[in-house]
């Protein structure tokens, strides 16, 4: 006979108190003028009693990213006060664009992390933990499938080039998965959605969770009052949310936001409205496997020299990789850590903003699995060949924001789906 699971979950508010740069457009600058949505961070704890069962943890942060070089620690941090081995720890950023700078590892134009605030969120994250490792109780997960049209491909040719724009014909995952949390009383303690879409809708300068937060306020609020609701974010580096308008005709706001988070909500809802199906416990493992993703080339430091002082982000990039020449590598290491709480939920982490078509690769080499990216860090986008040959932001555009030395070589999708694959073939996992 089985022994239940206990799971906890809390949720805590990461809002900045004060004026902060945001993160994810370098096209916005100066101090956040504002909060239209607050931040929030969620924890979500796993045990099997049983004996050697285990236990995990799962954060879910309105954050662009968990800082890279702040993430190991964090976790190694997390592990010792708790008993959750490191390689039981995800933690996920939903990827919104109008939260604080987390990392002082990328181009200051994205932002500039302000101390305070990553002092505060830090504070914050193990007080979360501590909420819901309190909460624990037996409880069942069930799970349901849907759909949701939100999202856009928005990769799109513009003349010669691709530009970042609404490309209907273009592939998009509009696979909508939800987990729900119940204790024995049948009460529903949370609620976690799963879908493939940026929170890029607005550049306004003011904090805000963006549609994720938008659509956990509206399922908090009218389906699972007193539970804990967050947004799992899948593979979305080539997704955009589908703006209310036509996205050019005006610049978009939290009218616009409130819209998708709302159509996201509703979505969330006809998927809580059917029956859905209890998934099994049992033991909690894991599986991390590195993939060196191979680079195009690797600037010297003579060439490196004569750009420093270059205007906008050529200067930028040149100045982060002097600064650090750790960076001056030929492979870039790419975490992917596969947690399955019990044999039918199984999570895959990566610490990258991935596009589109590995979300496809991973369901379709393991069903029902939810891809995590945005989780333990970032390197910066992972592309396919095809992208890497057609070029625009995710492959090229984008490699100095994250101070990568170049792009990726033609090899890299190769490598990266050889290394999910072996994260989650069966074989040895760890407890």
């Amino acid at each position: 006979m089985n022994t239940p699971l206990l799971a906890g979950a809390a949720e805590i508010d990461i809002t900045p108190a004060f004026p902060v740069p945001l993160a994810g457009f370098a096209a916005r600058s100066g101090l956040s003028q504002g909060v239209t949505r607050p931040l929030k961070l969620r924890a979500f704890t796993f045990t099997d009693p049983a004996p050697g069962g285990g236990n995990a943890l799962l954060v879910v942060a309105d954050i662009l990213f968990w800082a890279p070089e702040r993430t190991g620690a964090l976790r190694r941090q997390i592990a010792a006060h708790w008993p959750v081995p490191v390689d039981h720890i995800i933690l996920q950023a939903t990827h919104t664009h109008s939260g604080p700078q987390t990392s002082t590892r990328f181009a200051p134009s994205l932002g500039a992390a302000d101390p305070r605030y990553l002092a505060f969120l830090e504070t914050q994250l193990f007080a979360a933990i501590e909420m819901a490792w309190a909460k624990r109780e037996p409880a069942t997960i069930e799970r349901g499938d849907g759909r949701s049209e939100i999202g856009i491909n928005r990769r799109v040719w513009r003349g010669e080039e691709v530009v970042i724009d609404q490309n209907p014909d273009g592939p998009v995952d509009r696979d909508l998965s939800v987990l729900r949390i119940r204790a024995a009383s049948g009460e529903t303690r949370a609620i976690l959605a799963h879908l493939a879409c940026h929170p890029t809708t607005t550049m306004d300068p003011y904090a805000s969770s963006e549609f994720p937060g938008a659509m956990c306020a509206d399922i908090a609020t009218s389906d699972a009052p007193g539970a804990v609701v967050a947004f799992l974010q899948g593979c979305c580096g080539d997704i955009n949310p589908r703006p209310t308008r036509e996205r050019g005709s005006r610049e978009l706001n939290d009218d616009d936001v409130a819209a998708i988070g709302h159509q996201l909500a509703a979505d969330v809802r006809a998927v809580l409205d059917q029956p859905m199906r209890p998934l099994g416990p049992g033991t909690i493992l894991s599986r991390q496997v590195t993939a060196a993703l191979p680079m195009e080339r690797v600037p010297t430091v003579g060439e490196l020299e004569r750009t420093r002082d270059a205007d906008g982000i050529l200067g930028e990039w040149s100045r982060l990789l002097l600064a650090d020449p750790s960076r001056l590598q030929p492979r870039i290491p790419l975490e992917i850590l596969r947690l399955s709480i019990g044999p039918d939920l199984t999570l895959l982490a990566m610490d990258a903003e991935v596009t589109m078509p590995y979300g496809a690769h991973i369901k379709e080499r393991r069903p029902g699995t939810l891809p995590l990216p945005y989780s333990n860090g970032a390197i910066g986008y992972v592309v396919t060949r095809q992208q890497l040959t057609e070029g625009g932001y995710e492959p090229d555009g984008s490699t100095p924001y994250f101070g990568l030395p170049s792009r990726f070589a033609p090899e890299v999708e190769a490598v990266t789906k050889a290394a999910i694959d072996q994260a989650l073939d069966e074989g040895e996992d760890q407890r």
